[in-house]
């Protein structure tokens, strides 16, 4: 019959092309928009709940807030140029769900014929989530025990305060539920207030966000994460108008010990998270220095406008992975959520050239724009710095400033030493901030300080205890120092609090082959988790035949799918490198050398389009194995050359350990066994950095070239003890 297309009013929407145009005009909309509005278009003319408009957009079981949801759908109406007062195309039903208003048409087109693939244009950007979770029981006891009484060697630890509080999301009441992002903003601006008191310890957003849809007490929720008090409210917008309820609660008793509402003029906005911050502190009897008064008391704008648009922008990072640390996050959700962001804070500062915190919001978005490869140009980096030095000439002491300065030296240049000193200067005003203890563990991971770091991420942990990508960081950190245990037991807490996030599950059976070798660990949750693994189960279950000499199935596995990468970790596999290696072991030389040959014009491609991406340096390793293999071991022993001292150690003790063993296996143990391969192998197992044991790598049959070596057998005896 053809695939489906639908019109209605003046637009056409196609699925298979996934493209939507207006008047044969395309209409631009983001990944994400697309499958919003794809999901509405389908059910018309039924109404969608939110629950099932979250399932068939997002996937099964995601964690996405009404709020976020609102600012999604507000974000598909401004692109189709709709109006929520009076929508042409998509309609809120308040409590109920969403509709598209005009009647949709459904007809078909035929199927085009499919081209020849040839290789990619553009290298995925898999998102770079290597997170840890809660410590088990008995890993907590043992850490806190060696840190007790002491403080690290950078003056940080977990802040043991006694007075701890969280802030649930503030319900939105307001009748337009585009408006969600009022509640969504609001919430974070009394939550940060509220963390400017260094007597209070305040638990960050990402783990209250959990408990948006809750059916658990207060005292409950309190006791889950160890506070002792619990704020929760609601707000409700219309016009220039905004109404706040808040109200204290003592997680312990359900005792009300303060609760105010407040209607104000929208330009008044301001005093409310201040006079909340100042009764909130009174009733927990929290007194805070002149210069935290300051702080809390200072109106960051003058601009209602400016404020809301700021407000927009903060709620639609709500979704991206380096704001809610929820759930997986892809490369499709940044792309999605972070150009929105940027273009909201640049009409912020443009209403209001003296909002600082804007500046810093800027300049961290810009920041992280660069770092995920979505924009690496020069004015891209310029932008990152000139809105930080803009907050910072606006508030010289505000902390949020330096804490954007340390973003940008690390993301944009690896800056490590310069992004310390930021943090090092606001690490007292900002200890209940996780982002600042997450981005010392993260820096001090890349400088090859794994006790630093894992002190600073288990700081971050105390304040966001939900926060999946810190919570996974540490377990791969756990990993990369070869003590198993201690990862394992992070990713066991990690998968109870997700079960549905297919990293987590994908990672697990790595760090099982990592440890031992033995791949049926790896292979028991491929095939447990494969519907929500989906293409992740692939590279478990590859690792699993090639590890057991089975190259038939090895190579079935590859082709019963047909994308051009893994989206694996920490980089992207991709598939014609791994079918060219199977067809290698099987002996079949010719389909291995067509393998190698689109391997390099797929990264050709990837280099000539990004030549310094993040991934650069992994691209021309597994480039250099593909120039090696096709005859040219001169041109290829060039290329890993520059990719090994694009990432070598002393720039990234983590990910250039990760490269050091690519280079090993693909192309030291073929090239250079002896000379090259043996001393190398030494060096990684003899330091932290590569998750594989000796017996994690003994398995691996492109070690075969010196299984009989004495030299060899002498490496695994040493490093076995």
């Amino acid at each position: 019959m053809g695939m489906e297309v639908f019109e209605f009013a003046d637009l056409r929407l196609d699925p298979g092309r996934h493209e939507l145009t207006r008047n044969g005009k395309p209409v631009p909309l983001p990944k994400l928009s697309f499958s919003v509005l794809r999901t509405l278009v389908e059910a018309a003319p039924d109404l969608v709940s939110h629950g099932e408009l979250v399932e068939r957009a997002w996937g099964p079981r995601r964690t996405v807030t009404r709020e976020n949801l609102a600012q999604r759908l507000m974000m598909l109406r401004q692109a189709l140029g709709d109006d929520s007062s009076e929508p042409r195309y998509i309609e809120g039903v308040r409590g109920e769900g969403y509709r598209v208003v005009p009647t949709v048409a459904r007809t078909h087109r035929s199927p085009p014929l499919q081209p020849l693939r040839r290789g990619f244009r553009k290298w995925p950007r898999v998102s770079v989530v290597f997170a840890t979770l809660l410590l088990a029981v008995s890993l907590v006891a043992i850490l806190q025990t060696q840190r007790q009484n002491t403080r690290s060697e950078d003056g940080l630890q977990a802040d043991t305060t006694s007075v701890s509080i969280v802030v649930l999301p503030f319900a939105n009441l307001s009748p337009d539920p585009d408006n969600a992002f009022y509640a969504a903003g609001i919430h974070e601006e009394i939550l940060n207030s509220l963390a400017q008191l260094r007597q209070l310890r305040v638990l960050s957003r990402t783990s209250s966000l959990a408990y948006a849809q809750t059916t658990l007490s207060l005292p409950e929720i309190a006791r889950e994460l160890d506070v002792s008090a619990v704020i929760e409210g609601s707000v409700r917008y219309s016009g220039d108008r905004v109404r706040v309820t808040v109200q204290l609660i003592d997680g312990v008793t359900d005792d009300h010990l303060w609760a105010e509402t407040y209607d104000r003029h929208l330009d008044d906005i301001f005093t409310i998270e201040t006079d909340v911050a100042g009764n909130v502190a009174r009733a927990l009897d929290v007194t805070y220095a002149d210069a935290e008064r300051a702080l809390v008391e200072r109106s960051p704008t003058r601009s209602a406008e400016a404020y809301t648009d700021y407000l927009r922008g903060v709620g639609a990072l709500t979704d991206s992975h380096y704001q809610s640390g929820l759930q997986y996050v892809s490369s499709a959700d940044i792309d999605d959520t972070l150009p929105y962001a940027l273009q909201q804070f640049e009409r912020a500062v443009a209403s209001d050239p003296d909002f600082a915190m804007a500046h810093v919001a800027l300049s961290r978005a810009h920041s992280y724009a660069y770092w995920y490869d979505i924009d690496r140009s020069d004015e891209r980096r310029h932008k990152a710095l000139a809105s930080a030095q803009r907050a910072r000439e606006l508030q010289p002491d505000l902390p949020e400033a330096r804490l954007a300065m340390a973003n940008y030296l690390y993301h944009v240049y690896r800056d490590y030493g310069g992004a310390l000193q930021e943090l090092d200067s606001v690490r007292d005003q900002l200890r209940s901030d996780a982002d600042l203890h997450r981005l010392y563990s993260y820096i001090y991971r890349r400088m090859g300080r794994w006790e630093a770091s894992t002190e600073s991420a288990l700081a971050a942990i105390a304040l966001d205890p939900r926060h999946i990508e810190i919570l996974w960081s540490q377990a791969a950190t756990f990993a990369a120092m070869r003590q198993y245990d201690e990862s394992r037991a992070l990713i066991e807490r990690a998968l109870a609090l997700a079960p549905d996030m297919a990293s987590l599950w994908e990672f697990a059976g790595l760090v099982s082959i990592s440890a031992t070798g033995d791949t049926g660990r790896a292979r028991e949750l491929a095939e447990r988790a494969a519907a929500t693994l989906g293409d992740k189960a692939e590279q478990l279950l590859w690792w699993d035949a090639f590890y057991r000499r089975d190259f038939s199935e090895a190579l079935a596995i590859l082709e019963a799918h047909d994308t051009l990468f893994i989206d694996a970790e920490p980089f992207p596999w991709p598939r014609a490198s791994m079918l060219g290696l199977t067809h290698r072991m099987l002996g079949d030389d010719i389909r291995a050398r067509h393998a190698y040959a689109e391997l390099r014009v797929q990264l050709e491609d990837a280099l000539r389009e990004n030549p310094q991406g993040r991934y650069a340096p992994y691209q021309r390793v597994v480039l250099g194995e593909a120039l090696i293999q096709l005859g040219e071991p001169d041109a290829g022993m060039e290329e890993a050359a520059r990719g090994l001292r694009a990432l070598s150690p002393s720039v990234d003790a983590f990910y250039g350990r990760i490269l050091q063993y690519e280079a090993l296996m693909r192309i030291f143990m073929d090239v250079d066994p002896i000379g090259r391969g043996l001393p190398l192998l030494d060096e990684l197992l003899s330091t932290r950095g590569m998750a594989r044991s000796i017996d994690g790598l003994l398995p691996d049959p492109r070690l075969d070239v010196v299984r009989d070596n004495p030299r060899f057998a002498a490496l695994v005896e040493k490093h076995r003890r």
